[in-house]
């Protein structure tokens, strides 16, 4: 009787599966999108609960715990420079500037990327001239 070995570490088709997954596709579009068969993508049970991912993203949370970055210290952080106020109390454009920028990157950027085509593609390409 053979024994199935299980992966330590994360494919990199699981993390791109999670990362997207994670940017607010669904599991089987973002299972689909990092490249698995149909046949994988119909039961992401395998993927998405692996041994494999479910250590890497225990790692990763302790790792952040370890610097105290919860969600919550997180929320709270970009709140106060939402809210920043210079030294006479007056709005701090230039720090809430920043804020801003940060979350567009990481949140709204990467939901506009998801729907943006990767090539146009024209009719022409495919006609020939007879």
């Amino acid at each position: 009787m053979t024994t199935k070995k299980h992966r330590k570490q994360a494919t990199s088709m699981q993390l791109m599966a999670i990362n997207l997954h994670s940017q607010g596709m669904s599991k089987t579009q973002a299972m689909r999108k990092a490249g698995y068969r149909e046949s994988t993508i119909s039961n992401p049970r395998n993927v998405f609960s692996s041994n494999a991912i479910v250590t890497a993203v225990d790692k990763f949370k302790l790792q952040l715990n370890d610097k105290n970055l919860t969600t919550e210290y997180m929320a709270t952080k970009l709140s106060e420079w939402f809210e920043a106020t210079d030294a006479q109390g007056n709005p701090d454009y230039t720090t809430q500037l920043q804020a801003y920028k940060l979350v567009k990157e990481i949140v709204i950027d990467s939901e506009v990327k998801q729907d943006k085509p990767i090539r146009t593609v024209t009719l022409s390409e495919y006609l020939q001239p007879t």
